[in-house]
């Protein structure tokens, strides 16, 4: 597979292959048709509803609408068979051999559905100008509505492209559901305004400019693109391939960029919230990742001598390496000056209980919320288990006790509750309705959760240190295969 000779280096092959299939699909032939026969009949109904003098909001909500399920739904959709069906059609090999690296394959296909979204944003153009010469449309906030639209549609486009990379169709159909929940979940958070425009505008009430709001809002999208590349690009690659060292560092790069701009600038406390689409995933991915028994795989590390490969022990492939990233990256969030839970109430006074502190209990809960099930993943028994899928199905039922023991306790919050508060993810969970609770039952809970959560990471460090003696060992085994005359 090579690109035609007019076409310059730097475009892949493989986004003018999947360019000119996707301009084929039915998927896109019939989002761009459907989109200009539902625009052209809206634009005659409005046309006849203007002139007669009628209300046209029902027109507007439908306009919209029509806008946002190819832009939001077909077109993100149609990437999730974009590397599965390469595995299915055994075509992967005829693509490596092209000498197309995992990540270019990824980004490729990415690009091409991108491609094809923003031809259809161009085709609405021309109706979106029509609507500002019928009276009644601000041209420049349906031009910027568009453009958030687009950028919405990449990043949900990213995320199952990083999903198709499965094999198991019932882990992408899990994946459905949660793109799914996601994407209500922020249609309902920027119901406030039009596309989140009222969130920028004001800036909380600080008075930032919207260009810095903007810049950092890029650069979160940048980095939560890079990451779900790099997510699809590492289940394409084999082992011997590391791309779990730049999903860190780029988390790494998350945390840095939320620091500095919630620091400097109070007021932008959203990126916190944007950032949980990249650092979750990367915590989960980290803590569940089985240890490589590829030597090469560290060999990057041994430039840096003894001090740099301790430093670097956070970015080592593998749970291990995963544990202590989480731990860092946690710290990093718990004891940021305007992170997420600087609102939280502290503890009243030095020797303050436990169950008094509301910020020292969430944050144990959400440490636990990790900890528990990575740790549980360790055991033999659960070990040929889907490391994901576990963990995902283990807090998902989490969810369901916390549920079930909420809705059959009493407003006491002494039938069960305390018990089922227990566990850090239920925990998380119930912290909202702890204030009707006897501080009896506060205490009990939360000293149930510090004790899980101790006890997890007690177990996983005691787990880790065979891990960790196998990579060193792989690492002077490599060492010296390598100092040996040829």
């Amino acid at each position: 597979m090579t690109a035609p000779a007019d076409f310059p280096d730097w475009i892949s092959p493989m986004l003018v292959k999947e360019l000119r299939q996707g301009m084929r699909a039915r998927a896109f032939l019939i989002s761009f048709l459907a989109l200009q026969g539902a625009l052209i009949l809206l634009t005659v109904i409005s046309l006849s509803n203007s002139k007669a003098g009628e209300d046209t909001t029902a027109a507007t909500v439908f306009y919209w609408l029509i806008i946002c399920i190819p832009l939001l739904l077909v077109m993100p959709f149609s990437g999730l068979n974009a590397i599965s069906s390469e595995r299915k059609e055994n075509t992967l090999e005829l693509i490596f051999l092209s000498r197309l690296s995992p990540r270019r394959i990824a980004a490729g296909k990415w690009l091409a559905i991108v491609a094809q979204s923003a031809l259809l944003v161009s085709a609405i153009l021309p109706y979106a100008v029509l609507r500002y010469y019928m009276g009644g449309v601000d041209l420049i906030a349906n031009l910027e509505a568009l453009g958030w639209l687009l950028l919405g549609s990449a990043a949900l486009t990213s995320v199952t492209i990083a999903v198709s990379s499965g094999q198991s169709v019932v882990r992408r159909g899990f994946s459905i559901i949660a793109f799914v929940m996601i994407l209500f979940w922020l249609f309902g958070l920027l119901s406030s305004g039009a596309f989140g425009f009222a969130l920028f505008s004001s800036g909380g009430g600080s008075g930032i400019p919207i260009w810095r709001q903007l810049t950092a809002c890029f650069l979160l999208a940048a980095l939560f693109l890079f990451s779900m590349i790099e997510f699809a690009a590492g289940k394409l690659a084999p082992d011997a391939v590391n791309h779990s060292s730049s999903r860190r560092l780029a988390a790494f790069a998350v945390l840095l960029v939320c620091c500095c701009y919630t620091t400097l600038l109070p007021g932008v406390w959203w990126l916190w919230l944007g950032s949980a689409f990249i650092l979750i995933p990367t915590c989960i991915g980290a803590v569940c990742e089985p240890v490589r028994d590829v030597p090469s795989v560290y060999r990057p590390f041994q430039r840096f001598g003894f001090p740099g490969r301790v430093l670097a022990m956070p970015l080592y492939p593998g749970w291990p390496g995963g544990v202590l990233f989480l731990l860092i990256a946690l710290g990093v969030v718990f004891l940021a000056p305007h992170g997420p839970f600087s609102g939280l109430s502290g503890a009243a006074g030095r020797h303050a209980r436990l169950g008094d502190s509301v910020r020292l209990r969430v944050m144990i809960a959400t440490a636990g919320s990790f900890l528990l099930p990575a740790a549980v993943l360790r055991l033999p028994r659960v070990r040929s288990l889907p490391p994901a899928v576990f963990f995902i199905s283990f807090q998902g039922a989490c969810g369901l006790v916390a549920a079930l023991t909420s809705s059959l306790a009493g407003e006491s919050g002494t039938d069960g509750e305390p018990l089922a508060a227990s566990i850090p993810f239920c925990h998380l969970l119930m912290s909202g309705n702890m204030a009707s609770w006897p501080k009896s039952s506060v205490a009990f809970s939360a000293s149930g959760e510090a004790a899980a959560t101790a006890a997890s990471i007690l177990a996983l460090f005691i787990m880790m240190i065979p891990e960790w003696r196998k990579i060193f060992a792989m690492q002077r085994a490599f060492k010296r295969d390598a100092s040996k005359p040829v």
